[in-house]
């Protein structure tokens, strides 16, 4: 008897788990919808809201997402290295990536800690120039002179950071006077990180969802025309390019799409459509 309740006891936990890890339902879209709703409303309380989201079932595909919306807020507020780190190491540790928005997010993630290593190094490059009147001829020369670790050269994906020092336009005789710093692991260059973030809070115009699959491996979206007119419908899949945006999720309530690696999300008004309604490709 006592094994009887063991077995049963133990299948009880497994069932849990598996649940706790299980693909995402039209209920974890509607519980996220409404909190990034709230988080549109209330910002300064996006961190608890995304708790309050991810607590119940931690091991979920939009957990996932919601940790890095939470990174991504507490990098735009100047939140504390410490604080930063540890929201963006949540994601990276323990996540399965084996389906596509956790490999989406995941990059994502690795994303962010370059760029906001790149932001470190303009400030020694630029501290550099102020002591030399010059950028360096190579990021190596930092290490040189104890300015960084090695390590700090080379970015999340384990590769160097791309660096060129250059003249200016207005004296091509001066050398070393600008300098371009790149992560060419995803193809993201140095720029203003929270102007970015900020960017990637507005709402998407470059395409008009039409409708979501019932399968949710592909959208039905339009690009307007410069009339303002809908174009012509076009199949958009999960992890494709369209208009600078890669489809990271669909659901039909919302879409989630990346931008330079910045998490957007797109409300879906539209009712779903059959796997076999016909599209243009």
């Amino acid at each position: 008897m006592h094994a009887h309740l063991s077995r049963w006891g133990w299948a009880g936990v497994l069932l849990l788990a598996l649940f706790a890890s299980a693909p995402v339902h039209a209920s974890d879209d509607v519980r996220f919808l409404t909190a990034f709703e709230r988080t549109r409303t209330e910002p300064d309380r996006a961190p608890e809201i995304w708790q309050a989201f991810i607590e119940p079932y931690p091991k979920g595909d939009l957990a996932a997402l919601a940790r890095l919306m939470t990174a991504v807020h507490l990098v735009r507020k100047g939140a504390g290295q410490d604080q930063v780190d540890g929201a963006l190491a949540s994601i990276r540790q323990g996540d399965d990536e084996g389906r596509a928005l956790r490999r989406h997010v995941h990059r994502a993630a690795l994303a962010m800690a370059a760029r906001r290593q790149m932001r470190s190094l303009v400030g020694h490059l630029q501290a550099y120039y102020r002591r030399h009147v010059a950028y360096p001829a190579a990021l190596s020369d930092l290490a040189t002179e104890k300015v960084v670790a090695p390590a700090m050269l080379v970015d999340p994906f384990g590769a160097p950071y791309d660096y060129a020092a250059r003249a200016r336009r207005l004296m091509p005789d001066v050398e070393r006077q600008a300098f371009t710093l790149r992560c060419g692991s995803v193809g993201i260059e140095h720029e203003d990180l929270d102007r970015l973030i900020d960017q990637s809070r507005q709402p998407v115009r470059a395409l008009v969802v039409d409708r979501v699959a019932t399968n949710r491996d592909y959208v039905l979206v339009r690009v307007p025309a410069k009339d303002g007119t809908p174009g012509r419908a076009h199949r958009w899949k999960i992890g494709a390019r369209m208009r600078g945006l890669t489809l990271w999720y669909a659901s039909d309530r919302f879409l989630v799409v990346g931008w330079k690696e910045l998490p957007r999300v797109m409300v879906v008004r539209e009712p779903r459509m059959s796997s076999d309604e016909a599209i243009s490709r």
